[in-house]
């Protein structure tokens, strides 16, 4: 992916990269996710990519998840004004649940405190 198209991602994989004690040698840029697994598969090199395209079949491909992972990507969802599908309407509801659960604020449960 060129930077130009998103800044924050290709900052992160760099950093990640270099976290690892390396600098990638960027061959290929290209933006489409099947594109970038099926370089891969044949033999053009490595990637990092979002965790979704782990449910990408090829031969020759492997997908590992990171041992030190970066930030999570900020996802936003679209739908129209007007929107009466049951099923999106259900998952816009469940979007929102799960984003409610995800932001409410963490409690840290006390210590027990050893007898003295």
């Amino acid at each position: 992916m060129r930077r130009t198209r998103s800044p924050p991602w290709f900052d992160q994989v760099v950093a990640l990269c270099a976290g690892a004690g390396f600098t990638p040698n960027i061959r290929h840029k290209v933006r489409h996710m099947l594109t970038i697994a099926t370089l891969v598969a044949q033999n053009f090199g490595v990637a990092l990519v979002p965790a979704s395209v782990q449910v990408v079949q090829l031969p020759n491909l492997v997908s590992r998840p990171l041992a030190r992972p970066g930030k999570p990507s900020e996802l936003h969802g679209i739908w129209r004004s007007d929107e009466q599908s049951p099923a999106v309407l259900a998952l816009l509801a469940a979007l929102s649940a799960s984003a409610t659960a995800a932001s409410a604020p963490r409690t840290r449960k006390p210590r027990a405190r050893a007898a003295s």
